[in-house]
């Protein structure tokens, strides 16, 4: 006998509740039971009595092992909601975080006081910082750079989704590479970037959902967290505008080493902001001076 929707929300919730693998069952079993179903979560309730064929009672279970093995629900599904857009996203890159929007916010703020012409993502994953703030803009270019050709394969068809594929670019370059700087243009006048930051130390003590679903180059910082900062820096001042600003995340308790590096390449930090959560997780600097 076919289970009804409400009835395949219950078992999927207790199966994951049974498995403790995640903080919140029910939510999990509703956007793998929504996708399976092709239905938008704010169906579910509404087809609480609807029959669920075996074939999509077999797919939910597959995806419920997935879960149950620490796969994040987002990489499952393929995408994940940050600002305005659903993003596509897989094991090539990071699973957005709602943090994140913080740098987004923080860049259309500033661009609203500059002449914004040229933007530049430096670790660009998803494409969702960089993409995010294009879609607010007119009249704007963006270059995503990031070493992972799956990476920037992904961002390119987030572009498209977005709206924004006539204005972005991406170069599939490390930017620890000596000839980096012969790849790129100048004069960016916003710089973003959320760069790897996570110590070595913390990097292992991390969740699995984290650790086997996100690429470790994107996290993982070095010993203390910083190296991508300090190889950054230098880069960020010859292709930053002259009235450009850097937008930049941080991991918690990072500021006076991160301002430090920056300063240490004649940049000034103007602002600071915090995420929803109170945590400091974002700087803006301008140049102070030339070197």
């Amino acid at each position: 006998m076919l289970k009804t929707v409400k009835e395949m929300l219950k078992c999927a919730e207790e199966k994951l509740v049974e498995a403790g693998v995640c903080d919140s069952p029910r939510l999990d079993a509703k956007y793998l039971l929504a996708h399976v179903m092709k239905l938008d979560l704010s169906e579910l309730p509404i087809s609480g009595d609807k029959p669920v064929p075996f074939e999509v009672e077999d797919e939910l279970e597959e995806l419920l092992k997935r879960r149950m093995d620490y796969e994040p629900v987002s990489k499952i599904i393929g995408s994940r909601g940050f600002w305005k857009h659903d993003f596509k996203v897989n094991e090539y890159v990071l699973d957005p975080r709602a943090d994140t929007e913080t740098l987004v916010e923080t860049a259309l703020k500033y661009a609203a006081t500059i002449d914004v012409k040229k933007i530049v993502d430096f670790g660009v994953g998803s494409g969702c910082i960089l993409l995010s703030v294009l879609s607010e803009l007119e009249g704007v270019c963006g270059i995503g750079v990031d070493i992972s050709e799956e990476a920037i394969k992904i961002a390119e068809e987030n572009a498209a989704t977005c709206g924004v594929k006539d204005m972005v670019g991406f170069l599939r370059k490390s930017w620890s590479d000596d000839d980096f700087l012969e790849h790129i243009e100048r004069d960016y006048d916003i710089i973003l970037s959320n760069p790897p930051y996570i110590t070595t130390n913390d990097y292992n003590n991390l969740s699995k959902e984290v650790v086997n679903y996100d690429p470790e180059y994107a996290l993982c910082g070095g010993d203390d967290g910083l190296d991508a900062y300090r190889e950054l820096a230098p880069i960020f001042y010859k292709v930053l505008a002259k009235d450009g600003v850097v937008v930049l995340e941080i991991g918690k308790g990072q500021m006076g080493d991160v301002v430090d590096i920056m300063s240490s390449y004649g940049f000034v930090l103007i602002d600071k902001i915090r995420d929803m959560g109170g945590v400091l997780r974002c700087l803006v600097l301008k140049k102070l001076q030339k070197l």
